[in-house]
This record gives C-alpha cells, sequence and structure tokens, in this order.
C-alpha cells in the first residue's frame, strides 16, 4: 500500500513537471512568434538584467531557513516571517537598482519600460516561502 503511494506520487510530480515544461517551451514558442526578433531580444535582455538582480534576493534562503526550522520547528512561522520580510527589502533594493539602471540605458523608453516592469517579478520571487 505505501509503495504504491509512493509510485503515485512521483508520477505525479514528474507528470506535473513535464507539462511544466511543455507549456513554458510552447509559450516561448507562441511569444518569439508573436513578437519577432526586436520585441521577443527585448524581454531576453530584461531578463537578463532581471536574473543578475535577483541573484541577492536567493542568496541561500532556502538552505538557511530549512536549517533553521529543522532546529526549532516551534518556530517556523516567525523564521518565515523574518525570511520574507527580509527578501521584500532586498526586492525594493533590487528593484530600484534595476530602476536606476533602466534610466540609464540608451535605449527606447519601451525597453526601459519593459525592464521596469520585469522588475516586478522581485516580488513573487521574494514572497515565495518554498
Amino acid at each position: 500500500m505505501g509503495s504504491e503511494k509512493v509510485v503515485i506520487n512521483i508520477l505525479s510530480l514528474g507528470s506535473g513537471e513535464t507539462m511544466a515544461r511543455i507549456v513554458a517551451y510552447l509559450g516561448t514558442a507562441y511569444l518569439t512568434r508573436e513578437l519577432g526578433p526586436a520585441g521577443f531580444g527585448m524581454i531576453g535582455f530584461a531578463n537578463t538584467l532581471y536574473g543578475y538582480l535577483s541573484l541577492p534576493i536567493h542568496a541561500g534562503f532556502q538552505d538557511i531557513g530549512s536549517r533553521e526550522v529543522a532546529h526549532r520547528p516551534q518556530e517556523a512561522s516567525d523564521i518565515a516571517l523574518s525570511v520574507t520580510l527580509v527578501r521584500l527589502v532586498l526586492a525594493f533594493v533590487a528593484l530600484a537598482i534595476l530602476s536606476l539602471i533602466a534610466w540609464l540605458l540608451n535605449k527606447p523608453i519601451l525597453v526601459k519600460q519593459v525592464v521596469v516592469l520585469t522588475g516586478l517579478s522581485f516580488f513573487s520571487l521574494a514572497l515565495d516561502t518554498s
């Protein structure tokens, strides 16, 4: 009975991952076709800047948080709140830096807007409690 549940869980996770990758592939193919090279390049440029500035928001908080919760499980909600608040502060700082970079770019206003709007993803990353 227990091994059947493990197999079902593995199949569920595997199929979910497979579906997520298929949807991501189809979405990327659709965006590429609809936006054209210039539009897709704009998004790629914005995602690259976002990727570099998102590194401090990741910064090993999952590992440290997991370790602390394992040591003090009764304080799990306090630890999660503390980590989330630190990550939110880092997200605001990263968005400010990204906005400054966008303002200093010698690019059209549309590129600057796409870069700043991509930076709003910092907050979803900061609120991820995994």
